[in-house]
C-alpha cells in the first residue's frame, strides 16, 4: 500500500479519450479476461514518429495462496466480491480493471489433481503433442541462476530463480492509485468501499496473500524515482522513457495480438490447442507472471568506481533491446547522457530468423554475434501468416520494491505479465 501511496502523485491520470465501450452504457464485461482495450480510453500519442499507447498508470499483482480446498459456497462468495467491485467502480481504466488466474496448485486441489479425471476431462491439449496439457508449469530458463544451473553467475545480484507454488493471482489496474487501494483494503476486512460502509466478503480464512507487487505505468516516471533516490544510473536515463531499461514497450502497432489468438481456442489465424468454441476453458489462456530484478547499473555501464562501460552506450544498448540487422538507431553523439538517444523506436519484425542471423553475426555491426531481445521474442512470438500476428498480449509495467532483495532496499523490477495461447 505504501507504494501506491507514493507512485500516486508521482504518476498522475493521463488524459484520455472515452473508452470504445462502457459497463455502464450497456456493454458486457468480456468473456475473454485480458479482453481490455476496449474498456481503456487509450491516450494514443504518436512519439517521434512511434505510435504509443499507455495502459493504466497503476497496476497490482496480489499472489495468494488457500488455506484449504474451496467449496462451491466458497466460489459465490468470491464471485459476489468481485460483482459488488464492479458495482461500485466502473470497470475501466477510472474505476477499476481486475482479473483473476489460477496456478497449477490451485487444480492439484481438485479431486485427482492435475492428472486426475476432472482436470484431464477439461483442460485442453497441445495438437501437436496430445500428451501435453496446454497449461504447464514455469521452469528455470537456461541464463537464470539455479541449481540446474551451476555455470551461470551475475555480475551483481545473484537471486536464484524461485517458481512460486501459489494457488491465486489477482490483478488489478487503475489510472487511480487510491482506487486500487481501496478495493485491496476492502477484500481484506476495512468494511468500506468506495466510501460506503459494505461490508467486505470475508476471504481471510480462506485466502492468504502471498505478495504484492505494485508497478506503473508513464513517461518519465522510472527517471523521476531513480532521480529522487540519487541511483548512480539515474543520470544516463532518457528523461522521458516509461520503463527502466530507457526504451518504450507501449506500442500500438502490431505489437500485441488479438484477444482471441492468445485463448486456448484460438481464431482462424492460429490454433494450438484442441479446445473447442463451448468448453470450459475455450476462452481462458495462459497467463506468465514475472517478478524481474534487474541490475540497472550494469544495463546502463555504470562501473563500480564510477566509471563507464562501452556496452552502456546507445548503439550498444539499443541492440541488445532492439535488434542489429541493422540497429534501428545510432543515438547521439554523446552515448551516455540522457539514454544516448530516443527511448521511440518502433518494433519492426524482419522474419523469424532474424535473432539467429544475431547469434551468427551475420549482418550486424562488425560481425559481432549478439542476440536482440525483440529480434529473439520474434522467433516464437508471431503467427505464420501475410500480418505475422503476435501471439501474445503484454501487460508488463516497472516496480520498485523490496522484494527478494539482497540488501533489504528497494531495486528496480519488471513486473512481467504475458498472456499466450498456451
Amino acid at each position: 500500500m505504501a507504494s501506491l501511496q507514493t507512485f500516486g502523485p508521482l504518476n498522475p491520470p493521463p488524459a484520455r479519450r472515452e473508452a470504445k465501450l462502457s459497463v455502464n452504457s450497456g456493454a458486457r464485461l468480456p468473456d475473454i479476461q485480458f479482453a481490455l482495450d476496449d474498456f481503456i480510453g487509450a491516450p494514443a500519442e504518436i512519439i517521434e514518429g512511434v505510435s504509443v499507447k499507455f495502459h493504466p498508470a497503476h497496476q497490482t499483482i496480489i499472489t495468494a495462496k488457500l488455506t484449504r480446498n474451496p467449496t462451491m459456497n466458497d466460489r459465490a462468495k468470491l464471485s459476489a466480491a468481485f460483482n459488488k467491485i464492479e458495482d461500485h467502480y466502473e470497470f475501466s481504466e477510472q474505476g477499476i480493471l481486475s482479473f483473476i488466474s489460477y496456478g497449477i496448485p490451485y487444480f492439484e486441489r481438485l479431486p485427482g489433481g492435475m492428472r486426475g479425471a476432472l482436470v484431464s476431462a477439461h483442460m485442453p491439449r497441445l495438437l501437436e503433442d496430445p500428451r501435453r496439457y496446454a497449461l504447464e508449469e514455469a521452469v528455470p530458463a537456461p541464463t537464470d541462476v539455479h541449481r540446474s544451473n551451476p555455470g551461470i553467475s551475475k555480475p551483481r545480484y545473484n537471486i536464484p530463480v524461485r517458481i512460486t507454488n501459489d494457488d491465486m493471482t489477482f490483478v488489478f489496474r487503475s489510472d487511480h492509485a487510491d482506487h486500487i487501494i481501496d478495493v485491496i483494503e476492502w477484500l481484506g476486512g476495512s468494511n468500506r468501499l468506495a466510501g460506503k460502509p459494505i461490508e467486505s466478503p470475508g476471504l481471510e480464512s480462506l485466502i492468504i496473500f502471498t505478495s504484492s507487487m505494485v508497478s506503473f505505468v508513464g513517461k518519465g516516471i522510472t527517471t523521476q524515482i531513480a532521480r529522487q533516490n540519487n541511483l548512480p544510473f539515474a543520470p544516463f536515463m532518457p528523461p522521458d522513457a516509461p520503463i527502466w531499461s530507457g526504451f518504450t514497450c507501449q506500442q500500438t502497432e502490431n505489437s500485441s495480438g488479438p484477444a482471441e489468438i492468445c485463448t486456448y481456442l484460438g481464431n482462424d489465424t492460429a490454433r494450438f490447442t484442441t479446445a473447442q468454441s463451448g468448453d470450459y476453458f475455450d476462452n481462458a489462456g495462459a497467463m506468465h507472471l514475472s517478478h524481474t530484478f534487474l541490475d540497472m547499473m550494469h544495463w546502463y555501464g555504470v562501473n563500480p568506481d564510477g566509471t563507464l562501460d562501452p556496452n552502456g552506450a546507445y548503439f550498444q544498448k539499443v541492440q541488445r533491446m532492439h535488434r542489429s540487422t541493422p540497429p534501428p538507431s545510432e543515438g547521439n553523439e554523446d552515448q551516455y547522457t540522457d539514454g544516448g538517444g530516443t527511448p521511440w523506436l518502433p518494433l519492426v519484425f524482419q522474419g523469424q530468423d532474424d535473432a539467429l542471423n544475431h547469434a551468427r553475426g551475420i549482418g550486424t555491426p562488425d560481425g559481432e554475434r549478439r542476440m536482440g531481445h525483440v529480434a529473439a521474442m520474434h522467433r516464437l512470438g508471431r503467427a505464420n501468416d501475410r500480418n505475422n500476428t503476435p501471439l501474445h498480449i503484454r501487460m508488463d509495467s516497472p516496480g520498485w520494491d523490496n522484494i527478494d532483495s539482497p540488501d533489504g532496499n528497494n531495486h528496480p523490477k519488471m513486473q512481467f505479465i504475458v498472456f499466450t495461447p498456451t
